[in-house]
């Protein structure tokens, strides 16, 4: 029987370190359109369900934590900017997090500063959000911008973001199409045709060349089939002049031996 593990779960961490409890922390997550239940994150935290990509990068989006330390906390637990984690990073994000980006020097470092601050010392390429990410969601200061300029530039904001998103997207579809080629379980295929019919309706197979004239080859043999005629020994020939089918020939009686 194995030991019970005395490490801290990433997710118990950002809890502690906001100070919010397991309903908190769910109420602020559905608040913001995320299916997390106070079950959900108990099974999350017990290891009972798996801790996804998915999962960081939402819970980055709502509370500001990096979701490269959620993914390996491997050191102090930090914000996706590079601050140390405190419930007062967390009002922050919350105060400044649907404001429109500002982009500008950090003081003689020559960096981007985000909210009137440099990055962090925690901030590291690889792990936390790129330039992009921290732009789209990041705790902002509100910029001193007309309202039709900063509409503009909340919507500026957004598209990159989906630019961004839309990219990874392409580049993962990549990847998963070269793995598909070696799959050679016919159920796996199966069901992750489904899985994309379900989340894309629209989309449409592209066929190669070399496919598209093997399925022509196909659907020609099968009408090959359909369409040959019956053949000629299935119903007997009628009789020349009378027109009438010949009667079927009668056995023969077998001949008695003598004892």
């Amino acid at each position: 029987m194995s030991r019970p593990t005395t490490v801290e779960h990433p997710l118990a961490s950002l809890r502690r370190h906001a100070d919010l409890g397991r309903q908190q922390l769910a109420a602020h997550l559905q608040s913001r359109g995320l299916k997390f239940s106070p079950a959900l994150l108990e099974k999350l935290e017990r290891g009972e369900r798996t801790f996804t990509d998915l999962h960081h990068r939402r819970l980055f989006e709502a509370t500001g934590i990096c979701p490269g330390w959620l993914a390996n906390p491997d050191g102090p637990i930090h914000t996706a900017d590079g601050h140390p984690y405190t419930p007062g990073e967390f009002e922050r994000w919350i105060q400044w997090g649907d404001l429109a980006p500002t982009e500008s020097p950090g003081p003689g470092t020559g960096t981007l500063s985000y909210g009137g601050r440099a990055l962090g010392p925690h901030y590291r390429q690889g792990c936390c959000p790129a330039a992009h990410d921290l732009l789209n969601h990041g705790p902002l200061a509100a910029p001193d911008l007309p309202e039709q300029q900063l509409k503009a530039a909340q919507r500026q904001s957004r598209q990159l973001g989906l630019a961004a998103k839309r990219a990874r997207v392409v580049d993962l579809a990549r990847g998963a199409a070269m793995t598909v080629t070696q799959i050679e379980d016919e159920d796996t295929l199966l069901k992750l045709m489904a899985a994309i019919r379900r989340v894309v309706p629209s989309a449409r197979p592209r066929q190669s060349p070399e496919d598209e004239a093997l399925q022509r080859e196909h659907d020609l043999l099968w009408e090959s089939l359909a369409t040959k005629p019956p053949s000629s020994a299935a119903k007997p020939s009628s009789h020349p002049t009378t027109g009438k089918a010949p009667a079927p020939a009668r056995p023969r009686p077998r001949s008695k031996r003598p004892k």
